[in-house]
C-alpha cells in the first residue's frame, strides 16, 4: 500500500506516513497542517481536555488512540496542570 500526498502529489510506501496520511516530501498532513501547526492544535486541544476532564480519563483516551505520554516533560507539564486538585496523575 502506499499514500498519495493530495498536495504535491508525491508517493510513499512508508506505513508510518500512510497511517498518519503525512507527505516526508512537504512536510503536510493530508488535512493541510504542517507538522508544527497539528502538534500546536493537539497541545491546545489536550490542554482544553485538561481543564475539564480528570486526568486519568483523558490519559486513557490517549492511549487508544494511540497517543501514549511517556515524555517525563509533558507529565510534568500535564501534573502542574493539576496542582492542588484531587485528579492529580500518581
Amino acid at each position: 500500500m502506499s499514500h498519495v500526498c493530495p498536495h504535491c502529489l508525491a508517493e510513499s510506501r512508508n506505513p508510518n506516513d500512510l497511517k498518519n496520511l503525512y507527505c516526508g516530501r512537504c512536510h503536510r498532513f493530508a488535512d493541510g497542517d504542517t507538522a508544527e501547526e497539528r502538534e500546536a492544535k493537539l497541545n491546545a486541544d489536550l490542554d482544553w481536555m485538561l481543564r475539564r476532564y480528570p486526568a486519568e480519563h483523558v490519559l486513557a483516551v490517549l492511549r487508544k488512540f494511540g497517543q501514549e505520554i511517556t515524555d517525563p516533560d509533558e507529565i510534568a507539564r500535564i501534573e502542574r496542570m493539576f496542582a492542588g486538585r484531587k485528579n492529580r496523575l500518581h
